[in-house]
């Protein structure tokens, strides 16, 4: 404690010092107001320690504890919020599922605890990849879910291709075979005037044929998928489908009509 300064009293709970409260004043307090300090900091030491408590059990019910990354209650909340904000703002809201290709057989193959290594690692990818506005969680199982705001479905489609290819970049130490992803591509207000037709919307519709499934989807296989891919969001493809323009199903890298232009 120094005159005219400041006094800095430590906040227990328990035994246990978990935080402190700094006092400002112009003139060095007296006996009396010393103790009132201590008296009040003594009070509001266990309801601090119940609020810090709340605040960690809020945390980790919003976490993943596989990967890190928010779970699907977060997700859920923070696309709520997000397409709420677009419908007051008219920005767009993008969302892309990725899904790991052939995750069961990694699991059956060299265990569950490489598997988890697998999810950590693909976690990494996607949340280094993305923009530090862009939102990425656990949605379940082998899958993940991104959302980009101020993305259209354009914007969106570039994102997946660009993942696609860091993703088939990366070394997954353990595996004697590399791993891919598998994406779906919606969009609001594009595709769904709401977050619950929006996640509806995101999964991939059916493939073209089942030769273009084999070869977008085998383990290591994704390179022409990914051309393909990036043919069409360049727009050297155009092959519109009536007057609708349906969510994209990137898991086979099925993809209507795109002009590079807007987005990302």
């Amino acid at each position: 404690m120094t005159a005219g300064g400041s006094t800095c009293t430590p906040v227990l709970v328990g035994g246990q010092v978990f935080g402190s409260v700094l006092v400002l004043h112009s003139e060095r307090p007296g006996a009396v107001e010393r103790r009132l300090m201590g008296e009040s900091v003594t009070q509001a030491a266990p309801v601090l320690a119940n609020l810090r408590n709340l605040a960690r059990a809020e945390e980790r019910a919003l976490t993943d504890a596989v990967t890190g990354l928010p779970n699907r209650r977060a997700v859920a909340e923070q696309l709520e919020s997000l397409v709420a904000r677009g419908r007051r703002t008219g920005e767009p809201v993008a969302l892309i599922m990725a899904d790991i290709d052939h995750f069961k057989r990694v699991n059956y193959t060299y265990g569950h605890d490489k598997g988890d290594d697998v999810l950590g690692s693909i976690a990494i990818v996607l949340r280094s990849t993305l923009r530090e506005s862009d939102f990425v969680g656990r949605f379940g199982g082998e899958e993940f879910l991104l959302l980009l705001p101020d993305t259209d479905h354009l914007g969106a489609l570039a994102a997946a291709a660009k993942l696609h290819n860091m993703i088939g970049k990366s070394h997954m130490p353990g595996l004697d075979e590399p791993v891919t992803c598998s994406f779906g591509v919606a969009a609001f207000p594009q595709h769904a005037p709401d977050s619950e037709t929006l996640l509806r919307r995101r999964r991939p519709g059916p493939l073209p044929c089942q030769g273009e499934r084999a070869q977008s989807r085998g383990v290591g296989g994704g390179d022409r998928a990914h051309a393909q891919l990036t043919a069409r969001a360049l727009g050297r493809r155009s092959t519109p489908r009536g007057n609708r323009t349906p969510a994209t199903s990137v898991k086979g890298w099925r993809a209507n009509r795109y002009t590079m232009g807007a987005g990302r």
